[in-house]
């Protein structure tokens, strides 16, 4: 009896041993992981933020060649805002621009100017420029003038309607300025005569006045008799 307990009692340690020596190598194995799984961790965090001299030099030499010009601002209707440069070591770099006040210069350069009769606008545009890991930014101060006497008129030439029959063409054009809407008069010209109506004609030009600045349209129809 007493040999049989201890028979038993041997069994049961060599079991315990065998659990605590399984138990060791599960923690071992563990701890394995988890290092190597923080080391590529760490190198893949060290690649990613890897500088490169190619591209810092592609980076730098295009920050410098970016520019907004008040002139082009001032005279048109949009401006030329580039989204990719490639340096003269052959690298590209992408530039992303933002804006401090899209409703009047947007992002892809066009322009909203202030309707006849408003004020100037002034306008942040930051531009980075970016190779690889590397960027830079740069931004520029731009101020949106109101639109010229001309451009109201350009832009109210755009409201004009031409009824098919060419019947009835219209004696004026309403368009909206800084304080609320003015009736610009439009005068209509065919082969160099005064016309009240297109029938028959061609072409047509329509001739918009305001306070002695002109603007002229010219109108293509094709209108039966």
């Amino acid at each position: 009896m007493v040999k049989l307990l201890l028979i038993r009692e041997k069994q049961r340690f060599l079991l315990i041993m065998q659990c605590m020596i399984l138990i060791k190598r599960v923690l071992e194995n563990s701890g394995n992981i988890k290092m190597q799984y923080h080391v590529q961790d760490g190198n893949a965090a060290s690649s990613q933020g890897k500088s490169d001299p190619k591209n810092v030099a592609a980076v730098e030499e295009v920050i410098n060649k970016l520019s907004v010009s008040q002139n082009e601002v001032n005279n048109n209707g949009k401006i030329h805002l580039p989204k990719t440069m490639t340096a003269s070591n052959g690298v590209p770099v992408t530039v992303r621009w933002t804006t401090s006040n899209p409703s009047f210069l947007a992002v892809t350069g066009k322009i909203n100017k202030q309707f006849l009769g408003g004020g100037n606008k002034s306008v942040v545009l930051k531009a980075v420029a970016k190779a690889g890991n590397d960027s830079r930014e740069k931004s520029f101060n731009v101020t949106i003038p109101v639109e010229t006497t001309r451009e109201m008129l350009e832009r109210a030439a755009r409201n004009i309607y031409v009824p098919e029959t060419g019947k009835n063409l219209p004696s004026s054009v309403r368009v909206d300025i800084g304080k609320g809407t003015i009736d610009v008069p439009i005068v209509w010209m065919s082969g160099g005569n005064r016309v009240q109506n297109a029938t028959g004609a061609k072409g047509l030009t329509a001739i918009l006045n305001y306070k002695g600045t002109e603007y002229r349209k010219t109108v293509l129809i094709s209108c039966g008799n």
